[in-house]
Parts: structure tokens; C-alpha cells; sequence
């Protein structure tokens, strides 16, 4: 029972090469999913410090905005200062670059100018003290956005349509003491 060795040409071993594309198409799945779900984009949470901050959003289905307020604190010391930040995107999320936005307060002040026009990012940064007279006060900083309708939840207001609307507290805050 002789039998005679065949031997195949090169290039004709097993075939591994579908493994490799396999293993890499699995991927880049993997990364995709990861980086469509991170909660970081503008429907996302948003954090300071480590820590979620409360985030006003409103939809306006009408213009096809979504207007949402980002504050660095919602609580913030009498004589003190918090970054103010509006991102303007469309529907679908996506940023909407040179849209003019102005913050009214009814009280305290704005140390940056409170009119400008978004940038690239959709976004327009300003920034917000409570001054003396606003101590233990909440105070209400409405947003209004060039081209806002007020359709979709969004209340209207005496400069136009306020596209949102963010509560800020001033003063400090009572610090609970420990049973004795």
C-alpha cells in the first residue's frame, strides 16, 4: 500500500487569511458602537468636575432647533462666577455654526458679553456672576436663539421667542450640621 506523496504548490495551505479580516471587521464594530454610545455628544450627559451638571434643553420641532444650556454650577456663591454655555444643534444633533444667541437674567450680571453668534460647535460661552443683591435668590437666565418659533415647548418671551430657560441659585447654600 505504496501510496505517492503528493505535494501541493505553495501558496495552497490553509487558508487563514479570512480570520484576519474577520477579527478586524469585529473590530471596528466594537469601536463604533463605543464611540456612537459614550454619552459624550450633545444628547449626551454633561459633566464638571467629574460630576453630571443639570442641563436644560428644549426642542423647537418647528425650526428644526435643539437649544441646550450647559452652566459650569447651578449653585454659585454671591460674588462669583459660572461659565454659561449654549449649544445649538439641529434636530438630529448635529452643531449649528453662527446662529446669533442673547442671555437676559433677571438678575445678576453677565462679565462677558451675553449676545453673540455661535461657532463652529454650535456653541456660544459666556459667563454669569451673582452679585450681593442676589444672595439666597434664583435667578433665570433665558436664552434666545435667531430663528427660534417657540413650537415644541419652548415659551415665548418680550425679545422674541426664549428657545430655554436655566435656573441659577445664588448665595450660599445652608450646610447641613450633624445630629449632636
Amino acid at each position: 500500500m505504496g501510496g505517492t506523496l503528493v505535494q501541493r504548490p505553495t501558496g495552497y495551505g490553509p487558508r487563514r487569511d479570512y480570520r484576519f479580516w474577520l477579527v478586524a471587521i469585529l473590530a471596528a464594530v466594537v469601536v463604533l458602537i463605543q464611540a456612537c454610545s459614550d454619552n459624550t455628544g450633545p444628547a449626551g450627559p454633561h459633566f464638571q468636575n467629574g460630576q453630571t451638571v443639570p442641563t436644560v434643553g428644549t426642542a423647537d420641532t418647528a425650526a428644526g432647533l435643539v437649544t441646550t444650556v450647559i452652566p459650569d454650577s447651578t449653585t454659585v456663591p454671591t460674588g462669583h462666577e459660572t461659565g454659561i454655555t449654549v449649544l445649538v444643534t439641529n434636530l438630529n444633533g448635529f452643531p449649528i455654526p453662527g446662529r446669533q444667541v442673547q442671555l437676559v437674567a433677571d438678575g445678576g450680571q453677565f462679565q462677558t458679553p451675553a449676545l453673540g453668534v455661535t461657532d463652529a460647535r454650535g456653541r456660544f460661552v459666556t459667563i454669569f456672576v451673582c452679585l450681593a443683591s442676589d444672595d439666597g435668590l434664583t435667578r433665570t437666565i433665558k436664552v434666545f436663539v435667531q430663528g427660534a418659533t417657540g413650537t415644541g415647548g419652548a415659551a415665548g418671551g418680550a425679545a422674541g421667542v426664549a428657545a430655554a430657560t436655566q435656573p441659577i441659585a445664588c448665595g450660599t447654600q445652608p450646610v447641613a450640621q450633624p445630629a449632636a
